[in-house]
């Protein structure tokens, strides 16, 4: 989807937006951000650990 609106923009999807059709759309740009939660199995350090690492994996780059 990304590549077939980069083919027909100017090359600034963001920009083409605001000017070509935000005042016709009345739409925003935005971003969705998707996510798992972890919580430890057992009340252990090990478990804690593992649900701390399971999180950063899913969402640390945020």
């Amino acid at each position: 989807m990304a590549e077939k609106i980069l083919d027909h923009s100017s090359g600034n999807v963001a920009q083409d937006f605001y000017h070509r059709f935000k005042a016709s759309q009345m739409g925003e740009i935005g971003i969705t951000v998707s996510t798992y939660w972890m919580v430890p199995k057992y009340q252990t350090i090990s478990s804690s650990n593992a649900a701390s690492r399971a999180l950063d994996f899913a969402f640390g780059w945020i």
